[in-house]
């Protein structure tokens, strides 16, 4: 895992920087044949083609964009999305704060406090194997049918780790659950985390109030489940 993150964040020094001018100058032919087609003088035509730039290109105030989450957060388009929201801040508290302890409780009977570690440990490899997986697949089963037929698998994702954990707890016994129990969870956490970005990215005009908002409530439940 150490490996994978090295690479990819040299990758990082090859991605090239945006032509941010080349832009602007489309945005500027773009609004000039607009202003062309409204039989506007040229004098007037380019003093209204840089005062339109010069307006969308000004940058809001954080009082501003403090609103405008806000008001997003309180939408209609938003108020759907908000328990998907909730349900990415329980599922980090779930296997930040309660999966090893889980496993622990199973354990500190019969072994030494080094092997207990080890072994809870290395069952949360699972874990991290099923976050693999649960990213890759749901980003082909969104791509081939869709981000809203995809909901419904994303609840049998929620129902089969839940069921695990409670039949893990029942048998209150260290076997191969324990690392079942691992894999499903972080299979579940990573594919609705990339469902909910796919919809966050592309069913808004912007991107930037729509995971403003996905922080902003993810953070609020994964606190408030960890203090619970």
């Amino acid at each position: 895992m150490a490996g994978i993150s090295t690479v990819a964040t040299m990758c990082f020094f090859f991605v090239r920087k945006p032509d941010r001018v080349a832009r602007l100058d489309v945005k500027l032919e773009g609004l000039a044949l607009v202003d062309d087609s409204m039989d506007r003088s040229e004098s007037t035509g380019t003093d209204y083609v840089e005062r339109t730039v010069n307006s969308q290109i000004q940058q809001n105030s954080f009082a501003d964009d403090i609103r405008s989450v806000l008001n997003l957060l309180v939408s209609k388009r938003m108020l759907p999305i908000l328990p998907q929201v909730a349900w990415t801040g329980v599922s980090i508290s779930v296997y930040t704060g309660m999966l090893v302890p889980i496993m622990s409780n199973t354990l500190h009977k019969t072994k030494e406090p080094e092997e207990i570690f080890e072994l809870t440990m290395f069952a949360m490899v699972t874990l991290g194997a099923g976050e693999i997986v649960g990213a890759i697949g749901m980003g082909f089963i969104v791509d081939h049918i869709g981000a809203k037929k995809s909901c419904f698998i994303n609840v049998i994702l929620i129902i089969l780790p839940t069921l695990c954990i409670l039949a893990f707890i029942q048998v209150n016994e260290f076997n191969w659950m324990a690392y079942l129990m691992a894999f499903l969870w972080g299979l579940q956490d990573s594919s609705i985390s990339i469902h909910l970005d796919a919809i966050l990215g592309f069913e808004f005009e912007s991107n930037k109030e729509p995971f403003s908002c996905d922080v902003l409530v993810e953070s609020i439940t994964a606190f408030s489940i960890e203090i619970a």
